[in-house]
């Protein structure tokens, strides 16, 4: 074979192996859709700033039914395999997805440092990271609640104003930023990625008997939550609030993979007023139930990816569509 062929097709085949790694790195591209972008949001402005990127993961489930004493039952679903560390590293690849996608449309972005200055009168989540438990207390009725734990890269940590545990959001929080940002000819954008594990739904109602009955169901299934979003803040001067936004996925992405085991009993659960009582034949009945959802590490660590990459996209996506509504609006 001629020298300059075999060049050629060396390089061909380098093309394809690279070609075949990155189909295998991003497997399963999640459809995400955003909703509520406008150019109101991202016009006039030569740049965009980070200052922080919260992944959000659920880390467990609780499940409630209630319809009486005799007729009331508890399940709990918790993750078991992810831990801070791991965590954390997604999150940093996160934020470097995030901006490595923006650069590659054009869209020019400032420094960490500087990003990090436009929100240097932010409070900031002590440790970058956020945790919370499932909400205990007393349920009457049907209840369905999440455990959660939050975090930040290093260089745009968390921000305890857009934080899920925060009350405060949107304008009233993003207002402090405005003339920083002003100064800096910026859009800043916050964006904020939630995945879960599972699903838990509780129901309660009478059997042909007319006695009463309490039911709670868990399913297993990695999704990118409906709450998912990206905040942003466009200056407007030197005073007021700006232009304040969100943007929100149109809902919940749920993926078909395959990426845990559930180990009935194999975890904790709050019992509460669920401890065992005697049914009618005199049988101790258990009314509380904790799961451990064990997960294949890889496989949850490549659709954590998928999830952010799809996410990230996004958003890209809506700031562009953004900018072409700004165009247009101007020559039109």
């Amino acid at each position: 074979m001629p020298k300059r062929k075999r060049i050629v097709t060396s390089l061909f085949s380098a093309w394809v192996m690279a070609s075949i790694i990155v189909a295998s790195a991003w497997a399963e591209p999640l459809a995400i859709e955003m909703t509520g972008s406008n150019s109101a949001l991202v016009k006039g402005r030569a740049n965009f700033a980070i200052p922080a990127y919260h992944l959000n993961f659920v880390t467990s489930h609780q499940a409630t039914a209630v319809a009486s004493m005799s007729a009331r039952t508890r399940l709990a679903l918790v993750i078991v395999g992810p831990d801070e560390l791991l965590m954390r590293r997604l999150t940093e690849e996160a934020y470097a997805d995030f901006r490595a996608q923006m650069t590659a449309v054009g869209l020019a972005l400032l420094s960490d440092a500087d990003a990090k200055g436009i929100a240097a009168e932010m409070e900031r989540v002590p440790g970058n990271m956020d945790k919370s438990p499932p909400i205990s207390g007393f349920t009457l009725g049907k209840s369905n609640r999440r455990g959660w734990v939050t975090f930040g890269p290093a260089v745009a940590p968390e921000m305890t104003a857009f934080s899920l545990s925060a009350s405060a959001f949107g304008g009233i929080a993003g207002g402090e930023m405005n003339k920083p940002a002003g100064v800096l000819d910026a859009v800043v954008i916050i964006p904020s990625l939630s995945i879960d594990f599972a699903s838990t739904s509780a129901s309660t109602g009478s059997n042909f008997l007319g006695r009463k009955t309490a039911s709670v169901e868990g399913k297993v299934g990695f999704s990118v939550l409906a709450e998912s979003a990206a905040i942003f803040q466009n200056p407007a001067g030197d005073t007021g609030f700006g232009t304040p936004g969100t943007i929100r996925l149109k809902g919940a992405v749920v993926s078909a993979t395959t990426f845990a085991k559930v180990e009935e009993g194999g975890a904790a659960v709050n019992v509460g007023t669920m401890t065992s009582i005697a049914d009618d034949n005199y049988q101790s009945v258990q009314r509380a139930r904790g799961d451990a959802v064990i997960v294949d590490l890889p496989v949850w660590e490549g659709l954590v990816r998928d999830a952010y990459r799809s996410f990230n996209a996004a958003i890209v996506a809506s700031v562009i569509s953004g900018r072409k509504k700004e165009s247009a609006c101007w020559f039109g």
